[in-house]
């Protein structure tokens, strides 16, 4: 099953989502999930989804948001980041949070697998993680062509499911 078909599905059973998208804007690619939180919620000052749907950028210090995501009693959470899993920059894949772990690079101030353990014990959600292959991570790099490229995708998606 890809990527798509694993997200959509699990969509289709939940109604309140959080897309926790994490990365350091500016680090080239890093930024990949934070960027795509704040296109998600362009969107969603629109009222384009059916469901009820936060997305939340959590740059490189994802335990400063854990609050936020209580608040908003979520059935579901994405976490989106960039992770080195040595396929083609721009590569969009469905992760384990453990896999995540050890594919993410150490941009962040907590691991994603303790991140993730505390956001399904202090929410009761489910947690999934979607992982883009990066091109670039270095301080002041831009953003690369292919990972832009996958943003659109993943927000062209997310919006069909919610």
């Amino acid at each position: 099953m890809s990527w798509k078909q694993e997200i959509e599905k699990a969509l289709r059973n939940s109604r309140r989502v959080v897309v926790f998208g994490l990365g350091n804007e500016w680090m080239g690619d890093d930024g990949v999930g934070s960027l795509i939180a704040k296109e998600l919620n362009a969107v969603s000052e629109g009222g384009g989804f059916r469901k009820e749907m936060k997305a939340i950028a959590g740059g490189g210090s994802p335990e400063n948001f854990t609050g936020l995501i209580r608040k908003e009693s979520p059935e579901w959470i994405l976490i989106i980041d960039a992770a080195d899993m040595q396929r083609p920059p721009g590569e969009i894949a469905l992760l384990s949070p453990q896999d995540m772990n050890c594919l993410v690079h150490s941009t962040h101030t907590i691991p994603i697998s303790l991140l993730t353990e505390y956001l399904e014990s202090t929410t009761g959600a489910k947690v999934a993680a979607l992982g883009i292959q990066p091109k670039t991570i270095e301080f002041g790099a831009p953003l690369s062509k292919e990972v832009s490229s996958s943003i659109q995708e993943v927000v062209h998606v997310l919006r069909g499911a919610l």
